[in-house]
């Protein structure tokens, strides 16, 4: 069965059972499946985003994410993982993570921001063209607590969203994966989208 509403994004979108004692926002919207991952780049989530159109659902939220995530093939598995987090967090081993570090030193953030940017516009003007009602925030793309600057995807405020999840970040730790520890501000999130979401599910029954 097709869910209602599918969120797309990095571990600000994810679940941790290991955590029980917060309930993350998106799982306190009903009939939503999230597809958020741990450490997603950009591609990744765009990804996403395209299983979730695949799926025709009523709604999809989507956060991106910081430029400088990639991914590698892990144990036979696409395995992603933030440049910045190099360590022990990581399922790879050493020689792997030297290599890595050393690949790093050579990686231009220009050229990353530059392919993200793209990614995201091409992610964005796909979900335009499905005509699904949806909302999205930049999340870690360029934000601020990073150094960011600029101003990005003015074609399509009309769909941004007014809360950027990275904004309620309460912890940099690994754990848990959603990194906001403080459940009012889980409920807030999760009323805010739920608004957005009913909204415009009664605006498309007004209209028929």
């Amino acid at each position: 069965m097709t869910q209602y509403v599918y969120i797309c994004g990095d571990s600000f979108c994810a679940s941790d059972p290991e955590y029980p004692k917060i309930t993350p926002w998106h799982e306190l919207i009903p009939d939503a499946k999230t597809l958020g991952r741990n450490c997603a780049s950009n591609l990744l989530i765009s990804q996403q985003v395209q299983q979730a159109i695949d799926q025709n659902p009523k709604f999809i939220i989507v956060s991106f994410t910081s430029s400088l995530r990639s991914e590698i093939i892990w144990d036979g598995e696409v395995t992603p993982f933030s440049w910045l987090s190099l360590d022990h967090t990581t399922p790879f081993d050493q020689k792997t993570l030297d290599t890595l570090r050393q690949m790093f030193d050579k990686i231009d953030l220009n050229t990353e921001i530059a392919r993200s940017k793209l990614i995201i516009e091409s992610t964005l003007q796909r979900l335009v063209d499905s005509n699904i009602p949806f909302l999205f925030g930049q999340g870690g793309f360029e934000h601020p607590s990073y150094g960011g600057v600029g101003t990005y995807f003015t074609k399509y405020d009309q769909y941004r969203s007014e809360l950027c999840l990275w904004d309620y970040a309460d912890t940099r730790t690994h754990r848990p994966y959603y990194h906001i520890t403080d459940q009012t501000v889980h409920n807030k999130i999760a009323k805010y989208f739920k608004e957005k979401i009913n909204s415009k599910i009664l605006v498309d029954f007004l209209v028929k």
